[in-house]
């Protein structure tokens, strides 16, 4: 799923391929379901619309004696504390994310290092990845023996991803790379059996 900013002043940015991280014009991409060019796999993409919550900061002298004020605003009564750092952030400072508060600093920190589940940016596709060892394993059979076994667990981990997302359209292709990292792994038992006897 894809999530196109809003309209705003400035020019909309491209968008990529949540699948294979293809830049696609974003004059290219609509509302609802769109294919990739390059993957040939199909996305949704929405316009995403943060919610309005209502917000009513109280000041630190209304709180009376006692209260702690936010570390960057303090004027203001502190709400809560980070999950991150545990500075104390009021509601204008407070950035929610999986249902966790954050301060704006470790909110974007959590941003760029993909730490934040839905704030995620970039995906790993397990059937892929379980294909390419797959195809490597039967390329070089000597080394079946650790190419095989990597295969399977990619796609076991990309069938499972597959299900998550509810794309059913490749799971017989994936199977199909599944067997081949078992035959891989037995060709290179019986490579290297070969060579030892």
């Amino acid at each position: 799923m894809t999530s196109l900013p809003t309209a705003s002043a400035f020019e909309l940015p491209d968008v990529s391929c949540p699948h294979c991280a293809y830049l696609i014009e974003r004059s290219r991409v609509a509302l609802g379901e769109n294919f990739c060019d390059r993957c040939q796999r199909s996305f949704e993409a929405f316009c995403f619309q943060p919610p309005r919550r209502p917000l009513r900061v109280r000041s630190l002298e209304e709180a009376g004696p006692g209260a702690t004020a936010c570390a960057q605003h303090t004027g203001n009564l502190a709400a809560g504390h980070c999950a991150r750092c545990g500075v104390f952030i009021c509601d204008v400072c407070r950035m929610e994310a999986d249902r966790k508060g954050h301060c704006p600093t470790c909110f974007e920190r959590l941003c760029d290092e993909d730490a934040l589940d839905s704030a995620r940016r970039r995906y790993t596709d397990y059937g892929s990845l379980g294909a390419l060892f797959a195809a490597l394993g039967l390329l070089a059979w000597i080394f079946g023996l650790a190419l095989g076994p990597a295969a399977v667990y990619y796609c076991l981990r990309g069938l499972s991803q597959r299900d998550a997302l509810g794309e059913t359209g490749t799971r017989l292709a994936l199977w199909g790379w599944l067997f081949l990292g078992v035959f891989d792994f037995l060709a290179g038992a019986g490579f290297l059996f070969a060579l030892l006897r």
